[in-house]
């Protein structure tokens, strides 16, 4: 696959012929799930199966290896995603047509962005698979005969859609397979003072944030995937068996509710990724949760993911059945904060400015690199502006006094002196000092850089003294004071 872009996914549809064969794939692919129905022709021979897989691009050219169980065919079609966290499998969504080559796909909600697998034992020499309505994005391979095409939904087509493989009519079925393309979540929240804030209807809104749950929404459902807990280790064969698998984080709590339940119950945990087991390949567990030969509707385990247990497998069933199950996991109460009343986009500038020392906190569910914000400030300082300057120390012994001082600034800025730490302040006026009590009052650089040695012995009563300067406009400037002492 070339010419692919780092940290996107590829999403990799591929059918087989043959009565159940499923393919190996390697190259740091995960296979996804699939397999669901086969789509028959003439016998078990030219059987259609249809799978998933995904990956995160490292290289700008990625291998794909399916290493097949028999000598039959198999047919791929890959596709490349951008501001996808991952791709979930929806197997509960799969569907095998009953004659003419059609299909029927149904997705759960209008806004979920899915890609369609459809294939069937039968082909036509054409690019010939259609879709109805005529909203999706074909995806197809290189292949003038289509035994496999897949369609991209990017969240904008209709709820419904009718798949056929070819403009034949027939007893012949085609299957369907589909995975669903989970969004990078983006959150943005506002603090101040210790307050938290989101934005509605333009306005700003002080939320508490607390823990809550989150719905785990990489899991797939794995076939012929068990635990066995005699042997303390999951494995994988070529029976009915079905698992929920999902990856866990060392220190995360977990909770499973059985919505529904299958004929079994077993939960462990384990370092290695069961997902990538074949059929008599196993891995070991390093804890067994729950091990219950009749499970109960509603009941409820819970769990915390200890260091080194990556994964989780639920085994709900030896014979087939995948119960309704509900996998979340605890969050923080500033994750929950930004799940809840988190905003899409950063805060209107005007409402960010209606705070005091604010901060703009960002959330995103994703290891990609954090948005930079940058911002154009318009400030004028007040007018007039009045600085002090810290203590200035004359103890040492050497110095006797104030002999002059030189002043680099504009005309305008305006001079005072304080000997007692700021209570009282002086300017020199015409030939004697002068106590002033006006802030913004003072003398000019040329009054200040006049007065003598002698004059400054006349005020000088101790061996501390403050500068106060008065910037009356934007322009005004004080650049550097130099006192020179006598000794």
């Amino acid at each position: 696959m070339p010419n692919c872009s780092p940290g996107n996914i590829l999403v990799l549809a591929y059918a087989v012929r043959g009565d159940g064969n499923s393919p190996t794939i390697t190259n740091g692919w995960t296979k996804l799930g699939g397999g669901n129905h086969n789509a028959y022709g003439d016998g078990a021979s030219t059987a259609h199966r249809l799978y998933f897989a995904s990956r995160i691009v490292t290289n700008s050219t990625e291998i794909i290896t399916l290493t097949q169980s028999t000598t039959d065919r198999i047919y791929m079609v890959c596709s490349e995603y951008s501001g996808v966290k991952f791709v979930k499998m929806r197997n509960g969504l799969a569907r095998i047509g009953n004659a003419n080559y059609t299909v029927t796909g149904t997705k759960s909600n209008t806004d979920d962005a899915m890609v369609y697998g459809v294939t069937s034992y039968y082909y036509l020499s054409g690019r010939l698979q259609s879709c109805t309505p005529d909203d999706l994005e074909k995806i197809q391979g290189d292949s003038s005969s289509e035994r496999l095409a897949c369609w991209f939904d990017d969240g904008g087509g209709a709820l419904e859609h009718s798949f056929r493989t070819c403009n034949n009519d027939g007893q012949y079925s085609a299957v369907l397979e589909c995975v669903q393309l989970l969004p990078i979540e983006k959150k943005y929240l506002l603090e101040s003072n210790g307050a938290h804030y989101t934005v509605s209807d333009n306005a700003l809104v002080e939320i508490t944030p607390e823990p809550g749950l989150k719905t785990v929404d990489d899991v797939t459902i794995e076939q012929a995937l068990w635990v066995d807990t005699s042997a303390q280790q999951v494995q994988r064969d070529a029976g009915s068996a079905r698992s929920y698998v999902f990856p866990i984080s060392e220190g995360q709590k977990y909770k499973i509710t059985l919505t529904a339940v299958g004929d079994c119950d077993r939960l462990a945990l384990s370092v290695g990724n069961p997902r990538e087991l074949v059929v008599g390949a196993t891995t070991p567990v390093t804890r067994v949760i729950s091990n219950v030969a009749d499970p109960v509707a509603g009941a409820i385990v819970e769990f915390t993911a200890a260091a080194g247990e990556n994964w989780c497998t639920y085994h709900a069933s030896a014979t087939g059945q995948e119960p309704e199950t509900k996998i979340e996991v605890y969050t923080s109460a500033m994750v929950n904060g930004f799940l809840t009343h988190g905003v899409d986009d950063l805060p209107p500038i005007d409402l960010i400015m209606t705070l005091v020392d604010p901060s703009i906190l960002y959330w995103q569910n994703s290891t990609d690199a954090l948005p930079t914000f940058t911002a154009t400030v318009a400030a004028e300082p007040p007018k007039p502006q009045i600085v002090t300057t810290s203590a200035q120390n004359m103890s040492d012994p050497t110095i006797i006094g104030i002999s002059s001082a030189v002043i680099s600034s504009s005309d305008d800025v305006l001079f005072s002196i304080s000997f007692d730490d700021g209570v009282t302040w002086w300017v020199f006026t015409e030939s004697a000092w002068a106590q002033i009590t006006e802030p913004t009052a003072g003398m000019t650089k040329a009054t200040m850089e006049a007065i003598t040695a002698e004059q400054w012995n006349t005020i000088t009563t101790s061996t501390s003294y403050k500068i106060r300067f008065v910037l009356p406009a934007i322009t005004s400037y004080v650049a550097n004071i130099a006192i020179n002492y006598a000794n």
